[in-house]
């Protein structure tokens, strides 16, 4: 019996600490779905939106690394994407607003405002590339049959659906 995309969305919150095994795509796009609804309309009640988004990390981490499991790769990769947020966001901090605090109080008329700007601009490259990568594994298929975590989560007979 197949799912339909409600329950994709909550599936998630059934496994929230569930981080073996395989999710297919269906299950991660339809629980980022729900997630940006949520978020959206909780986004005017800051309270609410934290609460929510506290709540919300151990399933939303279990769904990408199962996620991440069905295209063969390792959980251990989002460790990965999540350094290279900080080092940029590291970066930018102590290389560009520094920069661009010294220059502003310099004698030597150096262009405070360009050089944070500068800073900045580097700074959002780098995460846009690094988000482009993610989206892009996020919607490769899963790997066809069983792989080493785990059981394809599409069936042989929903397969010859498709």
């Amino acid at each position: 019996m197949q799912k339909n995309a409600l329950q994709y969305m909550i599936e998630p919150y059934c496994k929230p600490v569930e981080f073996s095994g395989r999710a297919r795509r269906m299950e991660y796009w339809m629980f980022n779905l729900l997630n940006f609804i949520v978020l959206t309309v909780t986004a005017t009640i800051p309270t609410l939106f934290a609460i929510f988004a506290f709540l919300n990390f151990l399933p939303y981490l279990a769904v990408n690394i199962r996620r991440l499991h069905d295209i063969n790769k390792s959980g251990w990769l989002i460790l990965f994407f999540l350094l290279v947020y900080v080092a940029a966001a590291y970066f930018t901090y102590y290389n560009g607003l520094w920069s661009a605090i010294f220059a502003m109080f310099s004698e030597d008329g150096i262009d405070w405002v360009g050089t944070l700007m500068n800073s900045l601009i580097i700074l959002f490259s780098i995460w846009g590339v690094v988000f482009g990568a993610y989206i892009i594994l996020m919607c490769l298929p899963g790997t066809k049959g069983k792989n080493q975590y785990g059981n394809d989560p599409i069936s042989a007979k929903e397969r010859k659906k498709v």
